[in-house]
């Protein structure tokens, strides 16, 4: 799995003329206004204006910040067919426990229960954003009191970094999460955060690729020179995206947000 790097970022048109309220997961008041929309989406290699219907909101009591995407009814195909994937996958793990080629059947197993439940997450994880944020009819618009989606973070020096940069990334056309650059304007130290989805993707990478790696080993016990130069090279890239989603990780937790 690579990310695209053609992806644009993404536009900020106006607010909404007619913003919805909705109900935060967290405090649990109808609080959440959207307080940017992406004008941009990257689909199939081509930038399409106009509203994309991914919009950020914030809650105005307690400040939390969720951005949330329509229904992904072009990935439903994927997600259909990422349920047999995940099951076969499964039920192929479990039976490399009961034979010879135990480590085949574990990798292959492992790698098609990870990329079909991937495939199935993609339609429903959206959704569940949907159904956990609802809109909530018949309440005022609150006071706009938290108008940042992106925090500022503390930086090593003390100071505030703030975010300068938001990437989507997407991996095969499928949206894969968002990495944000943030800046320090007192020592100009400059680091990128990643969301969870972002950090997951690389994590299922690291996986398939170290699980093609161990199979090409195998292949090169029995005497195949070039399926160990293979698998070095999986190793070498699967150790590369392991390292990113660590650093990455690491980034949010050395400068933790400040609000």
């Amino acid at each position: 799995m690579f990310d695209d790097p053609f992806a644009p970022p993404f536009e900020e048109p106006p607010a909404p003329a007619h913003p919805e309220v909705r109900r935060c997961a967290r405090c649990g008041r109808p609080a959440m206004v959207c307080v940017r929309e992406f004008g941009a989406m990257y689909f199939f290699g081509v930038v399409r204006r106009g509203p994309s219907g991914i919009r950020d909101f914030v809650c105005q009591q307690c400040g939390r910040a969720v951005t949330l995407h329509p229904i992904p009814w072009l990935t439903l195909p994927l997600a259909v067919m990422g349920v047999p994937l995940a099951l076969i996958g499964f039920a192929l793990a479990c039976s490399g426990v009961f034979t010879e080629e135990a480590l085949v059947a574990l990798v292959f197993g492992g790698i098609l229960a990870a990329f079909g439940s991937v495939l199935v997450g993609a339609f429903t994880w959206p959704i569940g954003m949907l159904f956990r944020y609802p809109v909530v009819d018949g309440v005022p618009v609150p006071v706009i009191r938290y108008d940042e989606v992106n925090p500022p973070r503390r930086c090593r020096c003390g100071g505030e970094a703030r975010c300068v940069t938001v990437t989507a990334h997407r991996t095969n056309f499928v949206y894969s999460g968002t990495g944000y650059g943030y800046a320090c304007p007192t020592c100009g130290h400059e680091f990128q955060v990643d969301s969870p989805l972002l950090v997951l993707f690389h994590t299922v990478a690291f996986a398939i690729l170290v699980g093609f790696g161990a199979l090409c080993a195998t292949k090169g016990a029995q005497g195949d020179k070039a399926a160990w130069a293979f698998a070095a090279l999986l190793f070498l890239f699967g150790v590369f995206a392991a390292v990113l989603a660590i650093a990455r990780v690491s980034n949010g937790r050395r400068h933790p947000l400040v609000r």
